[in-house]
């Protein structure tokens, strides 16, 4: 079996750019992945564009940090929620710790940026 691929976003004021980001991981040609969003203490509309546009599966709380999964075309998609801004290395751990049990690899994506349509597979 493939291994399991979690691209790991780290949001903080890219509403901008956040969904394109997302999108991006979820259209890969690699089948076997999730998508994780920690958002570092937005204060723009990040995480409202992110619920308006995905609908939410589950909500419960991991070590006091609010989660969110929702379902896109057969992916999944966390979205953490950090009460502020600790900093992009500080939201990447978070989502490697959260993930751990259920990720063989990580795809480091910024959430500005997006990624080529192949970029796990290759």
């Amino acid at each position: 079996m493939e291994p399991k691929v979690n691209v790991l976003i780290a949001n903080h004021n890219y509403g901008e750019w956040v969904l394109d980001s997302i999108k991006s991981a979820l259209n890969q040609d690699y089948q076997n992945l999730f998508v994780t969003v920690v958002d570092d203490g937005s204060t723009d509309e990040s995480v409202k564009k992110i619920n308006q546009t995905f609908k939410i599966n589950s909500e419960y709380e991991w070590k006091n940090i609010p989660i969110k999964s929702y379902y896109s075309n057969d992916k999944l998609v966390y979205l953490a929620c950090l009460d502020r801004s600790y900093g992009p290395a500080k939201a990447r751990n978070v989502g490697i710790e959260m993930t751990l049990d259920h990720s063989d690899a990580y795809a480091i994506l910024d959430a500005d940026d997006c990624m080529h349509s192949n970029k796990v597979s290759t």
